[in-house]
């Protein structure tokens, strides 16, 4: 929690008062025989400072490992919520970013869709066609991602930082970005699906 143990040294009180004549402290640590009773203990410590020191809470803390361990999962949980949120919107992002290129290409590639439904393509096929464009696009990206992710951890390894590549969380990066990849393709897809080929075929 913070404290170098490498850098302790650890002598009797009595040694203490004998080396420099310092008998005052700041922190007293209290082993407790059963764990059933650190909260009674706890609070059993709290009014005995309160009363014998005659002195309000505000001025000494009594904690537990357990709640020192609670303490450290909230702020586990809090950090894991808020990557989360970057992370969607990292996801949002990217998906809008597909659903352009894909409009884009749909725009550029009228007249091409109006070939294609003048030769009996029907709506399925055209909109089955985009979507496995998008899926492709996602596809390629997530890999990128992959790639990129583990190449940055292994340098990391390098500067002394632990890095352990899951592949159940790669896995869920992975199929994250196709999911994003259909969800943001069906509309330009669909856009592609309902284009009128006779006005498309006179697109220039």
């Amino acid at each position: 929690m913070g404290t170098n143990i490498d850098n302790m040294l650890i002598i009797p009180f009595t040694t203490a008062k004998y080396l420099n004549g310092d008998i005052s402290f700041n922190t007293l640590y209290v082993k407790v025989e059963n764990e059933n009773l650190i909260d009674t203990t706890t609070t059993i410590i709290g009014s005995y400072l309160e009363k014998t020191l005659a002195i309000t809470s505000d001025y000494y803390t009594v904690s537990s490992q357990d709640s020192m361990r609670e303490t450290a999962e909230n702020i586990q949980n809090t950090l894991s919520l808020l990557l989360g949120g970057i992370a969607g919107i990292s996801l949002v992002v990217g998906g809008i970013g597909v659903m352009n290129v894909m409009l884009v290409s749909v725009t550029e590639r009228t007249k091409e869709i109006g070939i294609r439904k003048a030769l009996g393509a029907k709506r399925k096929d055209i909109l089955v066609q985009f979507l496995i464009e998008a899926l492709i696009l996602c596809m390629l990206g997530g890999a990128i991602g992959v790639i990129l992710g583990i190449s940055a951890g292994i340098i990391l390894q390098t500067f002394g930082f632990n890095f352990v590549a899951k592949s159940g969380i790669i896995l869920i990066a992975f199929a994250s970005s196709l999911f994003i990849g259909v969800v943001f393709g069906i509309f330009p897809a669909y856009k592609a699906s309902k284009l009128n080929p006779i006005e498309a075929l006179r697109t220039e």
